[in-house]
């Protein structure tokens, strides 16, 4: 997401789009969630992950990748690769157990 929308605006601005494309926007990203909420649901039940709330979880981590966006700097002293196992060890470290 931070190579091809170098924190555009149209990453949160759903509404800009006609009727008929946010309709398309809005089901993909439901799509998506529910996908995460699965493995996080998933990770839980197999003792993978501590017993948390899988939608807000979910909610956090999409939060939370989503507003890389805004900030990210593809020139800046942060590289994507180390970014990405930053934010791993951070969002997805929160959910493990041990």
């Amino acid at each position: 997401m931070t190579d091809t929308l170098e924190g555009s605006p149209l990453a949160f601005e759903v509404g800009a789009f006609s009727p008929e494309r946010q309709s398309t926007i809005i089901a993909a990203r439901d799509r998506y969630e529910r996908a995460v909420r699965r493995i996080i649901a998933r990770g839980i039940t197999d003792g993978e992950f501590r017993d948390v709330d899988a939608k807000i979880a979910v909610f956090a981590i999409l939060g939370s990748i989503n507003w890389i966006a805004r900030w990210y700097r593809p020139e800046g002293s942060l590289h994507a690769t180390e970014l990405g196992s930053q934010f791993a060890e951070h969002l997805v470290g929160g959910l493990t157990c041990g």
